[in-house]
Order: C-alpha cells, then structure tokens, then sequence
C-alpha cells in the first residue's frame, strides 16, 4: 500500500487551480468577502425629493445602486426646504411610480422598503386623527381652603389641536412648604408682561413678540405652545430657538424661557412659576428645528 505525501497535496491543488483558471478558496470567510451573497449586502435611504420624482431618474438611481453593490433601499419622501416637485405624495401619479419602482427593483434583485408616512416623524400625516396623534400628559391645579364642600368644574389644562381626556382627578391635602408658597399668591391679572421675545438660543435672529404674547392674556388664554406658528414666522432658520419673556408678577420682575416646541403656562403666583421653571425641557430637544430655507434654483442656477 502506497503512503500519502502531504507535500504532494499542494503541488495538485495548484496544478488543478491552473487547468481550471480558477483559484480554489481556501477560507469561506474570504470568499465570502471576494464574492459576497445578496443578505449580506448594505442598503441605503432613498430620498424621494418633495415630489421631484421621474421614472427615468428612479431607473438610474435602482441601477447605480445595483452597480455599486448595495442589497437594496429605503424610500423616505422628504419635503423639508426642498421646492415642491410635481408628483404630490400619495397621488395617483407618486403611486403609479411607487409601483414602477417596485417593478424596476424586482428587475435588478434590490430589495425595496418605503417608510410608513412622509417625512421624519413617525406615522404622522393628515389621515391620522388627533385622538391617535403622539401625546403627552398635562395637567391642571385648583386649590381651595377647607374644610369645604367642592363641587365645581375643574378647568382644563394646556392642550393640543383642543383634545384632551381625563386620566385621573386627584385631590390631597397640601404640604406645609407648599402653603407657605402660595401666601404670595396673586390673581391671574396681575402677571403684566414686560417684553416678548422668540429669538435664536445661541444669537442670531428674533423677533419681538411682546404685543401677541400680551393679547393672549388680555383674552383669558392660559398657556401659549412656543413655535414658528403660534409666533407668527420663524426668525433663525435652522436654529434652535426660545421664547424669553420678561414681566413683573405681584410688582416683582422676572424672566422665563421656554424651549420651541413646548408649551409656556403663564404663571399666576409664585408657585407657579417656580413649577413652569422645572418644566423646562432638556437641551436634546435642540435636535428637533426646522432646517435652513431652500435654494431656489429657478434664480440661483449653478453655473
């Protein structure tokens, strides 16, 4: 019986490799790196820009991702500072080229996903009703001296879009610093406003709000949601803002800021106040603004 050579193993191996034209993997692992399968390749957001969609701009996009290597995508329709193209979203026109994108990927082995609304927030859209819109909990204080008998109408606290429910009513018996606080309190219609301003956090734009934040007090309006709508334009674009007011409550000044994109209750005594300043939000909010405005090509063409 002849004995195997070990050294004749990669002597044939090479011979073999030079007859087929073809390397023998020595590593699965590497080989799966020279040539990788289809579940092991990336994909990538593709941004559907505010409508500016042609079925010839989506083939060359589904082909130079399928040249490149990706596995596939992920349609985001985006309108944020972007002009308005002609395909509105979720027109009978946007769907026929949703479906024709589909069709295209099909042809080229990319897989293809799409997110569930339009823009970054989730599953927003005029089609969700306020009842199963993102909330949050608010709340209002009614105090009363007892012993006595309550049966009145609680008012309602800040809200949105004017929906709120009851989760729960709760009624307790004050704590001693608590009461301590509340011997400064003053009627609503003393807080008197001194100056308004919805300004950049960081320097940089503002605007000076002062006779609109004074006229929704002068109304009876108790809380006010700091924002470029409520504020009537947005004076930094693309930067985190605030609104700073200055004011006198019980003859004593004071400031106080909120954050863009949270609710400012109007303070009615020191208590109050001191509760609207823990309600400050956290600086990680700053993500959230609105981005700078658009570049319009039809006037500022690139040259």
């Amino acid at each position: 019986m002849m004995k195997s050579n070990p050294f004749l193993l990669p002597v044939l191996a090479s011979i073999l490799s030079a007859l087929t034209g073809s390397a023998i993997p020595s590593d699965p692992l590497e080989s799966g790196f020279l040539n990788p399968p289809d579940s092991a390749r990336p994909q990538t957001w593709w941004h559907w820009m505010n409508g500016n969609i042609t079925r010839a701009g989506i083939t060359a996009d589904l082909e130079a991702m399928k040249q490149i290597g990706l596995g596939g995508a992920t349609i985001v329709n985006v309108d944020c500072g972007i002009p308005r193209g002609p395909v509105a979203f979720m027109s009978p026109e946007w769907r026929a080229d949703f479906k024709f994108a589909v069709q295209e990927a099909n042809r080229l082995g990319l897989k293809l996903c799409v997110e569930n609304c339009a823009g970054w927030s989730s599953s927003g859209g005029p089609w969700n009703s306020v009842t199963n819109a993102m909330q949050r909990l608010t709340s209002s204080e009614t105090r009363i001296q007892g012993p006595v008998v309550f049966d009145a109408v609680l008012p309602p606290p800040p809200m949105t879009l004017g929906f709120y429910r009851d989760i729960a009513v709760l009624a307790f018996k004050a704590p001693v610093a608590a009461d301590n606080v509340s011997d400064t309190a003053v009627p609503a219609g003393k807080l008197k406003i001194k100056r308004a301003v919805y300004e950049a956090k960081n320097g940089g734009g503002s605007t000076n709000v002062t006779a609109k934040i004074s006229a929704l007090l002068e109304r009876g309006q108790k809380s006010v949601v700091v924002g470029n709508d409520e504020m009537g334009g947005d004076p930094a674009f693309g930067q985190a803002k605030q609104l700073r007011v200055e004011f006198t409550l019980a003859g004593k000044p004071e400031t106080i800021t909120a954050e863009e994109g949270s609710t400012l209750i109007f303070p009615a005594d020191a208590r109050q106040l001191a509760a609207v300043r823990l309600l400050a939000k956290s600086p990680v909010d700053d993500t959230f603004v609105r981005p700078p405005p658009s570049v319009d090509f039809a006037t500022n063409a690139i040259p």
